[in-house]
């Protein structure tokens, strides 16, 4: 379950109960997760959205999936979206 507050997120994990806070762009990342995006793509999408350069997006990008993949909030075969 997902919440958006201010272009920020809850989500919530009903299987842990446990609840996660993300900041507007761990939430973009997790937005851009629909299964069609690389992490590549996502990236790209980032500089868009940020004056940031796509090598830190990359980075970035790449250190969300990892806490995300840890907590696991994501469906799917997360290392396939980290390649």
């Amino acid at each position: 379950m997902v919440h958006e507050l201010d272009g920020e997120a809850l989500v919530y994990d009903p299987r842990t109960a446990d609840t996660h806070r993300l900041n507007s762009t761990a939430f973009q990342v997790f937005r851009l997760l629909d299964g069609t995006r690389s992490t590549t793509d996502v990236a790209r999408v980032l500089t868009t959205l940020y004056d940031v350069a796509y090598r830190d997006a990359l980075e970035h990008t790449r250190r969300v999936l990892t806490e995300m993949e840890r907590l696991a909030l994501l469906d799917g075969a997360p290392s396939k979206q980290m390649a």
